[in-house]
């Protein structure tokens, strides 16, 4: 018994030995097998220890102080060495993880502190318009500059618009972008009919234009920075004439403006378009948010899908 025993014993350290050879030099260890093992090795030990002891007292193959007694008080005290070195640097790790743990707390915490109070400025370019008569203002200019009296008013001005409002007007060969709709377009969408008038009578027909409006509102928690509206018709991406943009401004914490679609048909057509909203947030991490729209010549119809998720822009 005692034989079949100290073979088991064997057995077991040669095999757990190859097995936590093998764990050493794996990519991935599998720490619940090695310490069974290493429990097993331990426990194994005690018996080769016994055997080895028992069969020196039967037939003496070579001489030592020690008796069977004193190995395995060695053995013990030497686990118990190991226990206590291996509790240590237990404690040591778990220490310094523990500051290290407590340093990135306190660096987050000094880092949220900073960004409540982080300023930030935007820059956001104003529009300009010009009112008035060229040639008037011409005259007025002359009569000032030799000394005479004037009497024709200098009417031109400019007129700085900041942004609130974008148009994009789509029509089948090209795509505009306005912060406002000319009168005649005004009009048009006045009603849902096409009202031609002329001398003797006015012509009611079916509509030949399709205006959709939205209220595009910041619903996150920062501002949105140097926002551009990018419109563009598939298959002609980077094209003046079907790929154009807004120029950048900023939409704080709640704001919003307004987004208008004007798309002329009356010239059919059909054709996939997107709309892109494209912007940053004050730490510079860019954003994008897609719409696609898609014109269909048969119905005469737009579809489009705004629920669409934002997506955030890598290697910007």
């Amino acid at each position: 018994m005692n034989i079949l025993v100290f073979l088991l014993a064997v057995i077991a350290v040669i095999l757990c030995s190859i097995y936590l050879f093998k764990q050493y030099n794996a990519n991935e260890k599998q720490y619940k097998s090695i310490i069974f093992n290493l429990l097993l090795i331990a426990i194994s030990v005690p018996f080769i220890i016994n055997q080895l002891y028992l069969w020196g007292n039967e037939k003496t193959l070579f001489y030592t102080d020690w008796d069977g007694s004193d190995a395995l008080s060695f053995y013990g005290s030497f686990l118990a060495f190991c226990g206590t070195v291996i509790l240590g640097a237990v404690a040591v790790y778990q220490n310094n993880k523990a500051n290290q743990i407590n340093d990135n707390i306190l660096e987050i915490s000094k880092q949220s502190e900073r960004n409540v109070v982080l300023p930030y400025f935007s820059f956001n370019r104003y529009l300009a318009r010009y009112e008035g008569d060229l040639f008037a203002s011409s005259v007025a200019k002359l009569q000032k500059s030799s000394s005479e009296t004037t009497e024709v008013e200098d009417t031109l001005k400019r007129i700085d618009i900041q942004i609130d409002e974008i148009n994009f007007i789509i029509s089948k060969d090209e795509i505009n972008i306005c912060t406002e709709l000319d009168n005649k377009r005004k009009e048009k969408i006045q009603s849902e009919y096409n009202i031609k008038p002329s001398v003797d009578c006015v012509t009611v027909g079916l509509s030949n234009h399709n205006y959709q409006k939205f209220m595009v509102q910041n619903c996150g928690r920062g501002s949105a920075i140097n926002l551009k509206c990018r419109l563009w018709k598939k298959g002609f991406e980077n094209c003046p004439k079907n790929d154009v943009y807004s120029v950048p401004f900023t939409v704080p914490h709640s704001n919003k403006f307004d987004l208008g679609l004007y798309f002329d048909l009356s010239t059919t057509f059909s054709g996939n378009y997107t709309l892109e909203l494209l912007y940053k947030d004050i730490y510079s991490n860019h954003y994008l948010q897609r719409v696609p729209i898609q014109i269909i010549e048969e119905s005469n119809s737009i579809e489009m899908d705004t629920y669409q998720p934002q997506e955030i822009m890598q290697g910007q």
